[in-house]
């Protein structure tokens, strides 16, 4: 059977340090650690990018992981460019800190992970959000929140 590997989208990370602050709940921490090493957890450039803007503890983590933040090479722009196509709204809707939302998506799609998002669905009438796409059958990425992550990879603080 094949491993279940997952991307994590910035809200996940940002909400982590915000809810789990790496001194409080550091072996929450080293747990999460230990499943990006063996790779079976990535992000990308565009999510290291958005953390960068902290200034907080994040930061300073997430620079020792730089390499399980992925390049978002040709292939993921490629997916990322369909994605805007048929969702025009989708980053420059309400919100303004999505710019890497298409990203781990096309990440996710090429690599066939599971996405990892707390973000919810919307319906029709507002901008799109992660699942919406990622339930979207030209796209078919399996998405879970943060929470279900934990309950999968059985971690437990």
């Amino acid at each position: 059977m094949k491993e279940t590997k997952y991307v994590f989208d910035a809200n996940v990370l940002i909400n982590m340090q915000r809810n789990y602050p790496i001194d409080v709940f550091s072996s929450l921490w080293k747990a999460i650690e230990g499943i990006i090493d063996k790779g079976d957890v990535i992000s990308c450039d565009m999510v290291f990018d958005e953390i960068a803007t902290g200034g907080d503890d994040l930061v300073d983590w997430a620079k020792v992981r730089k390499t399980s933040f992925l390049d978002s090479g040709e292939a993921v722009q490629n997916i990322v460019r369909k994605i805007l196509i048929k969702y025009p709204t989708f980053v420059t809707g309400r919100r303004n800190s999505n710019n890497a939302d298409p990203f781990v998506i096309a990440h996710a799609k090429l690599n066939g992970y599971t996405l990892v998002s707390d973000e919810t669905r919307v319906g029709k009438d507002n901008p799109p959000r992660i699942p919406n796409i990622c339930d979207d059958t030209d796209f078919n990425v399996r998405v879970i929140k943060y929470v279900d992550f934990l309950r999968e990879l059985k971690i437990k603080i």
